[in-house]
């Protein structure tokens, strides 16, 4: 099972109503990429994948919550957004500092 799937799972059972539709930002930046093609759009899109898993990444690490079923999504997450970065992004091995920060950061986000 994905991640995502697992979210979705986890927001269902807690009551939480996930939204269908992407924000402002998100669909600002589809319709951006709409106007390229060829090599154009392939550079726009990993530079737009690049800086959004970043960011992805950062909002992760700084979120808490005192929900457990979370917490234990979070930790089995989190050290797999670092090893999984996209092409154009530093690849992170189990064994790399970026993977060990992961595990340190989850630790202390979600003792």
């Amino acid at each position: 099972m994905y991640a995502r799937d697992e979210l979705k799972k986890l927001a269902s059972d807690k009551g939480v109503q996930l939204s269908s539709t992407l924000d402002k930002k998100h669909q600002s930046k589809i319709d951006k990429l709409a106007q390229f093609s060829g090599a154009e759009f392939d550079r726009k899109y990993m530079g737009d994948t690049v800086s959004d898993h970043k960011e992805d990444v950062n909002k992760f690490q700084k979120e808490t919550t005192e929900d457990p079923h979370v917490q234990k999504w979070a930790s089995k997450t989190l050290p797999t957004l670092f090893e999984g970065e996209p092409p154009g992004g530093p690849k992170r091995r189990p064994t790399s500092p970026g993977y060990r920060k992961a595990r340190q950061t989850v630790s202390r986000t979600f003792p």
